[in-house]
């Protein structure tokens, strides 16, 4: 009998601490006993393809950091990262010195290690966008550039000017032409932004006109380019469900000029989508895979895949992801309790977009 009631009184001890965390954070409860989607299967989409048709996958934050092993933390979604055609993902970091970096407003971060590169590698992305907060320092910024070249990896949002930083990354894929322009609504200090003589990030400030101009005549120049224009911005606030007036503002800037497709990233959290003239605009889609400590809990994000048909999206899928015991990315089954919970968060944050559950994945309705 002592024996059960000290049991039963750790196991309550247990279950009211892990309650007032929770209730403390006010984060989503850690998703440990939700089957991960493993890596030797492909998440089951619904069969929408036909032969020619490309398969692009876009991710949110990605930021890999003291990894014995860099790749791990795709293990559970690589194979189906690699039944796409075309990855994409926000680099939320730079490769350089691991100690920690004075970024003003940032005081813990630090960069990650070269070696984890190896991730980005393993996970198969094609390009990543480098425009973000965390974009920071000369050095580190051109090392980062020369190991994605290295690694054949195209980027955008950042480079040794800012005529390079601004400039498109364009993939030509089963015939189609796809470009992507990325851009920070967030920075500390200005050093951050490229000039013409210092290496640094494609800045989106939209209390500076001049800004958007520059913004919308990027857009515009890279529309004749190519089939498919994809736009995205690194959001001006952390950690806000809410979308900002300036982020529709921007979005319907750049739908007017040639956006196919826009989305935001590096708020850390779901935010709601909007058609604009039948054009899909997520205002942020969340973290992906985020080692970095302060991340711990923040698990929700959202990854999209769009089939292009005849140069058109003709379809844009959604799947909640979320980050197991060890923090490795996993795909949420909208029937798993965690996966309901974020798409029930979606449609709250998109009234005006009738969402239709199609199996397991979250559609968008395109006119």
């Amino acid at each position: 009998m002592i024996r059960i009631l000290t049991t039963c009184l750790i196991v309550g001890i247990i279950i009211s601490a892990d309650n007032a965390f929770t209730l403390a954070t006010n984060m989503s409860k850690p998703p440990d006993k939700i089957k991960a989607q493993h890596s030797q299967d492909p998440y089951p989409w619904v069969e929408a393809t036909e032969q020619g048709d490309l398969k692009i996958i876009i991710v949110g934050d990605i930021n890999i950091q003291e990894r014995e092993n860099p790749a791990s933390a795709f293990i559970n979604v690589r194979a189906t990262l690699a039944n796409a055609d075309l990855r994409y993902a926000n680099l939320e970091g730079l490769y350089g010195q691991t100690k920690k970096v004075a970024i003003k407003g940032k005081p813990e971060w630090r960069h990650s290690d070269p070696a984890m590169i190896d991730a980005i590698t393993a996970g198969g992305f094609d390009v990543v966008g480098m425009a973000n907060n965390v974009c920071y320092g000369e050095k580190e910024i051109l090392n980062t550039l020369k190991m994605l070249d290295k690694n054949k990896i195209l980027h955008c949002g950042a480079g040794p000017t800012m005529t390079a930083a601004r400039r498109p990354a364009i993939v030509n894929r089963k015939g189609v032409r796809v470009g992507f322009l990325q851009y920070t609504a967030r920075y500390y200090e200005e050093e951050q932004i490229a000039t013409e003589k210092l290496a640094g990030a494609a800045r989106l400030n939209h209390r500076v006109p001049s800004d958007m101009e520059a913004i919308i005549a990027d857009v515009k120049a890279l529309r004749d380019k190519v089939d498919v224009l994809i736009f995205s911005h690194h959001l001006r606030k952390s950690g806000k469900t809410k979308t900002e007036k300036y982020q529709r503002k921007a979005a319907r800037a750049v739908v007017a000029a040639g956006a196919d497709f826009v989305f935001g990233h590096g708020g850390h959290v779901n935010q709601g989508i909007e058609l604009i003239g039948g054009t899909p605009v997520i205002h942020c889609i969340g973290n992906f895979a985020f080692d970095w400590w302060k991340m711990k809990g923040r698990n929700d994000g959202l990854l999209l895949r769009l089939i292009v048909r005849d140069k058109k999206i003709i379809r844009l899928s959604i799947v909640p992801v979320s980050r197991d015991e060890k923090n490795n990315v996993f795909l949420l089954p909208l029937t798993s309790k965690e996966g309901a919970r974020q798409v029930k968060e979606l449609r709250k944050r998109s009234p005006k977009v009738s969402l239709r559950i199609e199996e397991q994945e979250v559609v968008v309705p395109l006119k």
